[in-house]
């Protein structure tokens, strides 16, 4: 299946401005102090947001397994 590249500028253009949204919320957050962290600091929070995707991740199988299961079973 071909997939329609022409609109990645736009795409592009969202994915940047979601971007900067966050920054600004974290520089609130963090009191603009989030770029003067050590790289040890860095990897730490970098660590903890791949064990939440993680975990988000299996949620999200689990609630769709559930409901694959449910459904293929009243089907049958």
């Amino acid at each position: 299946m071909k997939t329609d590249n022409r609109d990645w500028r736009d795409d592009f253009g969202k994915f940047v401005a979601s971007l900067e949204s966050r920054l600004e919320s974290g520089e609130r957050q963090y009191e603009g102090k989030s770029f003067d962290r050590s790289s040890a600091e860095l990897m730490q929070e970098l660590e903890q947001e791949i064990l939440d995707w993680a975990g988000w991740g299996f949620i999200l199988w689990r609630t769709l397994r559930r409901r694959i299961d449910h459904d293929g079973a009243a089907a049958e």
